[in-house]
C-alpha cells in the first residue's frame, strides 16, 4: 500500500489534468478515490477540498486560464502519517492546446501528508526523511524553496521551457509542533559511526577470507628454505647483498594482511576519526540540525552552508491529535511548480506569494 500511495503522490504532483475556464468559475473533474472510504468521511474530505480550492482560486484570480481541479482521496494511511490523505491538483496549461504546449504552472493541495516534500536517507539501516530546500517563514506558514536545477542545455528561443521552480508551503496548527522534527548532529553522528564500524568489520572479514594467515612455524620454515636456496646459488658479497634484500622485503602473512586492511579501510577510519572529534564538540553544536550532502556511505562533514544541502528529519507523531477522526485535516501542504521564464506563470507566482493567507488555511485544521 505504501508503494501504491507513493506512486499516487508522484502522479498527484506531476501528472496533472488541466483545461481552460473563466477565472471566477470553480470547475472540477471526477475525483480519484483509491480504496474504500466510508461515505461520511469521504464527504468531509471532499468538503474540505472544495473550500481549499475556493480559497486558492480567489488568491490567484488573474488573466490566466483557470484550471479544472482534480481531487484525489486515498483510503490507506498516508505514507508519512497515520491519517487519511486527500487533496486536489491542477494545471494552468492544457497539453492539448497549442498555446499551452511545453509550459508548466501546477498546484498541489494535500492534507495530512508530507510525502511530496520529503526525500529518503538511510543511515545504519534506519530510514529518515530529507528536505532539500531553503526554509523560511512566508504567508503564515513554513516556506520551502527547492534549489533550481541547472538546465541540461540552453533554453531555445523557440519557447522551450527552462528549469522549473518548485516550492511548498506547510501550514500546521502549531508552529512549535511540526509534522517533522530535525535530526540533531549528535543523533546522526552516533548512527553513522555505528554504520562505519559495521562497514569496517565487514571489510576486514572479507579480506580475512581472501588472505590466509599460516601458522608462524610454517612461515618460518618457508623463510629458511628461501635463505638456503640463496646460499646454493650465490656466495660472498653477492650472497650477502641478496640475503639483505630478501630480509628487507620479507613480510609475514600477518603483516601482509594488515597492509591490505589498512588500505581497504582507510576511508572508513578517516571518517571515524572526524566523527569522534565532532562528538567532543559543545552540546550546542551537537544539538544543531544535521544538514548533509547527498547520500553517501561515508561522512565528510556537515553541509550547513552548502547549496542543496539535505536537512535530515524524522516524522513527529506528537504533532497530530490522536483524538480527532482520521479524515480531519491536521496540516496542509501546498506545492507550486512553474517556469519562471513564462510571463503568465510568473504572474501567477507573484499573486500566490502576495495573496496566500496561511491563517485562513490554519483555521480549517482540526475541523
Amino acid at each position: 500500500m505504501i508503494r501504491l500511495y507513493t506512486l499516487a503522490a508522484l502522479t498527484f504532483l506531476f501528472g496533472l489534468l488541466p483545461t481552460s475556464v473563466p477565472a471566477q468559475q470553480l470547475t472540477t473533474t471526477a475525483s480519484l478515490i483509491t480504496g474504500h472510504i466510508p461515505h461520511d468521511k469521504l464527504t468531509g474530505m471532499k468538503n474540505t477540498t472544495r473550500t481549499l480550492i475556493r480559497l486558492l482560486q480567489e488568491n490567484l484570480t488573474s488573466d490566466a486560464p483557470a484550471p479544472i481541479w482534480h481531487g484525489e482521496y486515498i483510503a490507506g494511511r498516508s505514507s508519512s502519517h497515520s491519517l487519511l490523505s486527500f487533496g486536489a491538483q491542477c494545471s494552468y496549461y492544457s497539453s492539448g492546446t497549442s498555446t499551452g504546449s511545453g509550459k508548466t504552472a501546477e498546484l498541489l493541495l494535500l492534507a495530512n501528508d508530507l510525502s511530496p516534500l520529503l526525500g529518503h536517507y538511510i543511515v545504519n539501516g534506519k530510514e529518515y526523511g530529507t528536505i532539500k530546500a531553503t526554509i523560511t517563514h512566508r504567508n503564515g506558514g513554513l516556506y520551502f524553496e527547492l534549489p533550481h536545477p541547472e538546465p541540461s542545455e540552453p533554453t531555445e528561443p523557440s519557447g522551450q521551457p527552462g528549469p522549473l521552480s518548485t516550492s511548498f508551503w506547510l501550514i500546521a496548527a502549531d508552529s512549535n509542533r511540526l509534522p517533522y522534527t530535525p535530526i540533531t548532529r549528535r543523533e546522526y553522528l552516533l548512527e553513522i559511526r555505528q554504520q562505519l564500524i559495521s562497514d569496517t568489520l565487514n571489510i576486514v572479514t572479507e579480506w580475512r577470507k581472501k588472505i590466509i594467515v599460516r601458522p608462524a612455524a610454517q612461515q618460518e620454515a618457508e623463510k629458511q628454505r628461501e635463505l638456503q636456496q640463496l646460499k646454493t646459488l650465490y656466495a660472498g658479497a653477492d650472497l650477502a647483498a641478496r640475503t639483505n634484500i630478501y630480509l628487507q622485503n620479507f613480510t609475514t602473512d600477518e603483516a601482509y594482511l594488515g597492509q591490505y586492511l589498512n588500505t581497504a579501510t582507510f576511508l572508513q577510519r578517516t571518517a571515524l576519526r572526524l566523527i569522534d572529534s565532532l562528538l567532543h564538540t559543545s552540546a550546542a553544536d551537537l544539538n544543531r540540525p544535521a544538514y548533509l550532502r547527498e547520500q553517501a556511505p561515508l561522512f565528510h562533514g556537515f553541509a550547513n552552508n552548502l547549496p542543496g544541502a539535505l536537512l535530515l528529519v524524522k516524522l513527529n507523531p506528537a504533532s497530530t491529535n490522536p483524538y480527532l477522526s482520521e479524515e480531519i485535516p491536521q496540516f496542509f501542504l501546498l506545492g507550486w511548480r512553474f517556469d519562471p521564464a513564462d510571463p503568465l506563470a510568473a504572474d501567477l507566482d507573484r499573486r500566490l506569494h502576495d495573496n496566500l493567507d496561511g491563517g485562513k488555511l490554519r483555521e480549517m485544521l482540526g475541523k
